[in-house]
């Protein structure tokens, strides 16, 4: 599996899902950058920012999961209650 050439790392509280889906929404995003959305989420409410961003953007977006690698050419979502670390 190929490495991502850039990795763009947005963050955002609650309130900063209209800035995201704008973001997407105008982003070139190209098959070699890896995304990583961290955000600022309640840890007792299911957390649906996956779909929202699936909604305005072409590519894959996926709940991280611990140990997932950084791949190229998706939208990595942090899940809730947890915290993220990139290595």
């Amino acid at each position: 599996m190929s490495q991502a050439a850039y990795v763009v790392g947005l963050g955002a509280s609650a309130g900063g899902i209209p800035a995201l889906k704008a973001f997407f929404s105008l982003a070139h995003c190209t098959p070699d950058t890896a995304f990583v959305v961290v955000t600022h989420l309640s840890p007792t409410r299911e957390s649906l920012l996956h779909e929202v961003i699936g909604h305005f953007t072409k590519l894959p977006v996926e709940v991280i999961k611990n140990g997932d690698p950084v791949r190229p050419g998706v939208v990595h979502v942090m899940p809730e209650d947890s915290s993220l670390s990139i290595s």
